[in-house]
C-alpha cells in the first residue's frame, strides 16, 4: 500500500469504542451506505445531514483516493431513504394546511365586478410566476460548497450529490473525526444551498388565499360573480 496514507490509532480502534463517542440521538435518525460498506451517513426524516462515520481501518482496506465516491454514495442514499420516509409520512397522514383569516373580496358577500376578479386573478398569476422561480433557483441549479476546513469541496443538484473533491494530503494523515467533521460539513452546505425552504409549503399568498377561499364555496362564488342568482322565497 502507498505509504502516504497512514493509519494512526483511532483508525484501527474497534468500532465500538468509536461509537461509544457518538450521540444516541443517532438512533433516532436514518442511515445511508455505500455498497462496500465503507461510509455511512446519518440524516433526519427531512433530509438534513447529521453525521458521517467512516468505517473503523477504512484506509486499512480502502484507497483513500476513492473515499469521495464512497461519501457520495452514502449520502445519495440517505437522501433516498429520507424521501422514502416522506413520501410515506404524507401518505399517511397527509398535512393540513392551517386555518389563515379570510381577506379582500373573499370576506364579505359583496358582488365581485369583472375588475374585481381581474385584479385578483392577476395578482395570483404574478405570486404563482414568482414561486415558480424561487422553487427554480432552489432546487433547479447545480451548487458548489466546501467544508469550512476547506479540505473537502463539492458540488450537488436538486438534492443529489455529484461529486466530492478530498485533499488527499491531509485526508492521508488525518484522524478519522476530523475527516468525519469536515464531510458532514460540506454535505450541510450542499444541503442548505439546494433546500428548497419555505417554498416547500407550495405557493402562498394573500391573492392565493383569497381566491383558495372563494373556491371552496363554488355556488357563493358564482352567485357573487352573478351567474347564479338566488331562488324566489315562498310567501
Amino acid at each position: 500500500m502507498d505509504q502516504r496514507w497512514q493509519l494512526n490509532e483511532e483508525d484501527l480502534e474497534p468500532e465500538a469504542a468509536r461509537n461509544s463517542e457518538r450521540s444516541d440521538s443517532a438512533d433516532d435518525l436514518l442511515r445511508g451506505r455505500d455498497p462496500a460498506g465503507v461510509v455511512t451517513v446519518h440524516v433526519t426524516d427531512t433530509g438534513e445531514f447529521r453525521s458521517v462515520e467512516l468505517a473503523s481501518g477504512w484506509k486499512g482496506t480502502t484507497d483513500p483516493r476513492s473515499l469521495s465516491t464512497h461519501v457520495v454514495a452514502a449520502a445519495n442514499d440517505a437522501t433516498m431513504r429520507a424521501a422514502t420516509a416522506q413520501a410515506e409520512l404524507v401518505q399517511s397522514a397527509p398535512p393540513e394546511a392551517p386555518a389563515k383569516p379570510v381577506e379582500g373580496i373573499a370576506a364579505s358577500d359583496e358582488p365581485i365586478t369583472a375588475a374585481d376578479a381581474m385584479q385578483l386573478i392577476n395578482a395570483v398569476s404574478a405570486d404563482l410566476e414568482a414561486f415558480n422561480q424561487r422553487m427554480t433557483d432552489a432546487v433547479g441549479a447545480m451548487v458548489s460548497g466546501q467544508s469550512s476546513g476547506g479540505h473537502v469541496r463539492g458540488t450537488s443538484k436538486q438534492g443529489q450529490i455529484l461529486d466530492l473533491v478530498i485533499d488527499a494530503t491531509w485526508c492521508s494523515a488525518a484522524r478519522n473525526s476530523e475527516i468525519e467533521r469536515e464531510l458532514a460539513d460540506v454535505l450541510r452546505v450542499l444541503r442548505s444551498k439546494t433546500s428548497p425552504g419555505d417554498v416547500a409549503n407550495g405557493p402562498q399568498s394573500p391573492a392565493i388565499s383569497q381566491l383558495f377561499a372563494l373556491a371552496s364555496d363554488p355556488q357563493r362564488f358564482l352567485r357573487r360573480l352573478g351567474f347564479v342568482t338566488d331562488p324566489p322565497k315562498g310567501p
